[in-house]
């Protein structure tokens, strides 16, 4: 888990980022949810999960990653998200 940048799900299969480029996988999302922890990132829509050290700041209804990318964010999920945000910016600025 260490290594992965995000994860895009499409149908029955996850793209899996990573410092080492894409995979694809035969999984589901529920899965890699099952196995990840609040402090490993966010899952910003139910198609997307971002790694907390990829995520920079909202732009509109997108969260700007790292290395430039921006992946959506669900209308539901926008509060949860920017408060995430928030105490990652805490964390960094506290330590």
């Amino acid at each position: 888990l260490a290594h992965i940048l995000r994860v895009k799900a499409a149908e029955h299969y996850l793209e899996i980022h990573s410092e080492n480029g894409v995979e694809t996988v035969r999984e589901r999302m529920a899965t890699l949810l099952d196995q990840v922890d609040e402090d490993d990132g966010i899952q910003t829509h139910r198609s997307h999960w971002v790694a907390k050290a990829q995520a920079i700041k909202l732009s509109g209804s997108n969260l700007r990653l790292a290395d430039g990318t921006d992946v959506p964010v669900a209308r539901g999920r926008m509060d949860d998200v920017r408060q995430w945000l928030h105490g990652l910016e805490a964390d960094r600025l506290a330590g």
